[in-house]
């Protein structure tokens, strides 16, 4: 599991917890930085924005997804961020790493605003349907956890 954030054009990967199964998905080290879009957490962030911020972060990105992730096309951005917005969640399914799937959430600050994502990444026969939507479940559930914490944590801030 993972919570990353938004930086810039970006997603860094704050904290990663491995599971207890024995194979392990290399998907996000604590410290990395990617595109936003490349990855299922960085994926959800990137399409909660609104669409005039997605082409910005899309230009801005474009020599980097053409060297580094070929795969990941403006085009093939689009349709997943169109997906994700559809699902609510967003799903990679092993487009960064054969056999590694992932599921992200976004999480929110109070007033709305993107405060980055959770997500989780597994092998390919771990993420079968029934195991992804349970796992989905868990996710989404751990998500508004947090988000309940932040929203606490920034109340006095705010002054609400």
């Amino acid at each position: 599991a993972f919570v990353s954030v938004r930086r810039g054009h970006s997603s860094l990967c704050l904290h990663r917890e491995e599971g207890s199964y024995p194979i392990r998905t290399h998907a996000l080290t604590t410290g990395q930085l990617h595109p936003l879009g490349v990855g299922a957490g960085s994926l959800a962030m990137l399409s909660a924005l609104p669409d005039p911020e997605i082409e910005a972060v899309l230009d801005a990105n474009a020599t980097v997804l053409a060297s580094d992730y070929p795969e990941f096309s403006q085009d093939t951005l689009r349709k997943h961020i169109a997906i994700t917005r559809e699902n609510g969640f967003a799903l990679n399914p092993g487009l960064i790493y054969p056999d590694s799937w992932g599921l992200g959430v976004v999480l929110r600050r109070s007033d709305g605003a993107i405060a980055g994502a959770l997500s989780l990444a597994a092998v390919e026969s771990r993420m079968q349907p029934a195991r992804r939507a349970e796992l989905l479940g868990q996710l989404q559930r751990h998500a508004r956890t947090i988000e309940d914490s932040l929203a606490r944590l920034y109340a006095p801030r705010l002054g609400t």
